[in-house]
């Protein structure tokens, strides 16, 4: 072997060790980005790929967070790391002068993924606002009020820019109250149909006193008419006061025997967060989407299998406890009633019981209860949130 070769070998080992070096330094930074900024994936989106190549470090992702990609490339040029930049920042292209959508049907699905074969992930209820991120065929990555990404197929919504939301969210509009409901194309049962609805959904439209049935329209500019018991005005329902257990229990009990959905957070199916939280929403807060991120809202209930530490209304939380060797998962949330009993989705919204004297006893359970939460006395605080407080049902103010 010549000299020159053993040079040229030496060299390019140097360099392949360096771009190594390099790689793992924007990993490390990408990680600490993470862990600091991006607490949950579910709610914020940042999945940067670093990649060795020669003379330069491949950078691909995409991110919803421009201020990270800032700092990443910043921490490169400080460290004299050359990068090729690829990341994207969403919205893109055309989306950026129409990042917004209206759901347009009375329960939208979302996916895992931009198929319809995908898991689904969550729901999203007509007259919900919507951030439009991304675009994949038919399938576009929206993010729902409560922050939740996920893939709605074009059908599901009506896209907007952002003064037609503005529009939207300052006229007049109505909440569905009833379990479900239809939009008519006469002021009459008789007539067609023009929608179907459940309750959360919201509609345009003023609340007129005395009528048998409102006028309303739908985000795609469809109108009809709604029986008036199936309504109310949304921003009397919006500053009604607090709820309290009772009313929180009541809604919940009116569901009672609906199917449970994996992915559901509607009166027409729903898992078990699901379930919680449209009890909630009914009432005019707004809960986290899964049971894994409602344990860490409200105020704090530690273990206690004798139950006297709980009061009706209270979520409880079941899985498996955190031990020296794994980290707490938590995968079943239930609503408590008192007396032992709890209320949850499980197969259906059903009833059973915490005590082992009670015929309808649920050992599996009890077993594995991991804490409870309280949400009552902790609305608009510890994370818990008042649909009122949310901009994307009321704007800006």
């Amino acid at each position: 072997m010549t000299n020159f070769l053993r040079f040229a070998i030496a060299i390019l080992l140097f360099i392949s060790c360096n771009a190594e070096k390099e790689v793992h330094q924007l990993e490390a930074y990408i990680a600490r980005l993470e862990a600091e900024h991006i607490p949950d994936k579910r709610v914020k989106l940042f999945s940067i790929e670093a990649k060795g190549r020669p003379g330069k470090v491949l950078l691909s992702g995409k991110t919803t967070l421009p201020a990270l990609k800032d700092s990443l490339l910043s921490f490169a040029s400080q460290n004299g790391i050359a990068v090729l930049d690829s990341i994207r920042v969403l919205p893109e292209g055309e989306l950026r002068n129409t990042p917004f959508g209206i759901v347009n049907v009375s329960v939208a699905n979302m996916r895992s993924q931009p198929r319809h074969s995908a898991e689904l992930s969550t729901q999203a209820l007509m007259g919900a606002v919507l951030r439009v991120w991304e675009q994949q065929g038919d399938f576009f990555l929206v993010q729902t009020p409560d922050n939740y990404f996920g893939w709605m197929d074009e059908g599901g919504f009506v896209r907007s820019d952002s003064a037609g939301i503005r529009n939207f969210l300052s006229a007049e509009r109505l909440i569905v109250t009833s379990s479900f409901s239809f939009v008519y194309t006469e002021p009459s049962v008789a007539s067609q149909k023009v929608s179907g609805l459940a309750a959360g959904d919201i509609l345009g439209g003023a609340f007129s006193e005395g009528n048998e049935f409102q006028e309303v329209n739908l985000p795609d500019g469809r109108r009809g008419y709604v029986p008036s018991p199936d309504v109310q005005a949304f921003r009397s329902w919006l500053n009604r006061p607090e709820p309290q257990a009772d009313a929180i229990i009541a809604a919940g009990l009116e569901m009672m025997g609906r199917p449970y959905l994996w992915g559901g957070t509607s009166g027409k199916g729903m898992d078990c967060s699901g379930f919680t939280k449209m009890a909630y929403f009914l009432n005019g807060v707004q809960l986290p989407r899964d049971a894994s991120q409602q344990v860490h809202v409200g105020g704090l209930l530690e273990k206690d299998t004798t139950l006297a530490s709980y009061q009706p209304g209270d979520l409880l939380f079941f899985g498996r406890e955190a031990t020296a060797d794994q980290k707490e998962r938590i995968w079943h949330v239930a609503m408590y009633l008192g007396n032992g009993k709890i209320l949850h989705a499980s197969g259906r919204v059903m009833i059973q019981s915490l005590k082992r004297s009670d015929p309808d006893f649920a050992e599996k359970r009890l077993k594995t209860l991991v804490r409870g939460r309280r949400i009552i006395g902790s609305i608009g605080q510890n994370g818990v949130l008042t649909v009122k407080d949310v901009p994307w049902y009321v704007g800006e103010g």
